[in-house]
């Protein structure tokens, strides 16, 4: 309940947590063995290069699905 009056108030929440999904979910790709054993040892050093893009990435895609919906209705 708390977390839902939070999530309405403060709408940012929820892109901060997509943002830190994005995150993880770059910096996993490029650790996840099937890569290393593909690209080699070095990948690795580009973990947070990828996290930034995945964040960025996800972060970006919520945005725009917002915008597109807003137009949506709009135009409804």
């Amino acid at each position: 309940m708390v977390v839902l009056f939070l999530i309405d108030r403060f709408p940012l929440i929820v892109t901060a947590g997509a943002g830190l999904l994005g995150w993880i979910a770059g910096g996993m790709m490029v650790t996840d063995p099937a890569i290393v054993k593909q690209f080699g040892e070095d990948i690795t050093s580009y973990a947070t290069i990828a996290g930034i893009a995945g964040a960025i990435g996800v972060m970006a895609y919520g945005e725009l699905m917002k915008r597109r919906a807003k137009s949506k209705s709009r135009a409804a």
